[in-house]
């Protein structure tokens, strides 16, 4: 893009997934020698805003797929609160920050270091500061965005973690190998249609473009692991429209904020 910009990062998602899919062997790779190592019970995924969000999306694919207890939790909340108990050897603590700097990543990412969990850094910026703080670093393939407003970021970090979680799965032998063949070929499948699935969501905002700027408090509600996604939605539309908003669990929403509709 000539100009760095928030349209212009969204329209390079499907180039940008695309490009992470063919190139998964960059963080799979090492994850798997990893999970090869050790038998994981526990799997903690940490990260700030929208690092937080994929991180939740991320605990669903390594419950789903490898059968692995696996929990995200806030940076914050996790160094002050969280308990680490068991053999720490058997916890996996992966802190994710896009630029490497998030200092509440950071600090909990030390604390599980320091209690003898295994750890990794997934971050874009190799040689950041989170980087010193783990024993492992993987790198997040989303590339630099150039503007605050991540949006290339969360899409591409949702689409790693399911990839490694397929991966773990697969080195743990709870996907067979035809399996897992099978999951990578939908997953490419899927990518294929990102740009006309892109091309609607622009055509509906154009349909709806005056309602939405009329809107002085809006919802987005989702289902099941899209919540994740609906967390994120908000965190943009705070970030740019700077209207109230709110985000339900869809069976949270019908028991009693839908009522607060007009």
């Amino acid at each position: 893009m000539e100009k760095p910009s928030m349209i212009g990062y969204i329209n390079d998602q499907p180039r940008a997934l695309r490009s992470t899919f063919e190139n998964r062997h960059i963080f799979t790779d090492p994850l798997e020698k990893i999970f090869e190592q050790s038998s994981f019970r526990r799997i903690y995924i940490l990260g700030s805003g929208t690092s937080y969000h994929a991180s939740i999306a991320a605990s669903h694919y390594f419950e789903k797929y490898a059968g692995i207890e696996a929990a995200a939790d806030i940076p914050t909340h996790f160094t002050n609160y969280t308990q680490l108990k068991g053999d720490p050897k058997e916890i996996l603590v992966i802190g994710i920050s896009q630029s490497g700097t998030s200092v509440s990543t950071i600090e909990a990412v030390r604390k599980a270091e320091k209690a003898g969990c295994v750890t990794v850094a997934i971050t874009d910026a190799m040689d950041s500061l989170i980087t010193k703080e783990t024993k492992n670093t993987v790198k997040l393939t989303c590339g630099v965005e150039e503007i605050p407003i991540e949006t290339r970021g969360y899409s591409v970090t949702v689409l790693e973690m399911y990839l490694i979680a397929l991966s773990a799965a697969h080195t743990y032998r709870k996907l067979s190998d035809a399996e897992y063949e099978q999951l990578l070929e939908k997953t490419s499948e899927a990518l294929d249609l990102h740009a006309k699935e892109l091309a609607k969501t622009k055509a509906w905002y154009e349909r709806n473009k005056e309602d939405l700027l009329a809107m002085r408090h809006g919802v987005i509600a989702a289902y099941g692991l899209n919540e994740c996604t609906a967390k994120e939605g908000v965190l943009k539309m705070y970030e740019t429209f700077k209207q109230p908003m709110n985000s339900y669990d869809i069976e949270e929403m019908i028991h009693g904020p839908h009522m607060a509709f007009k």
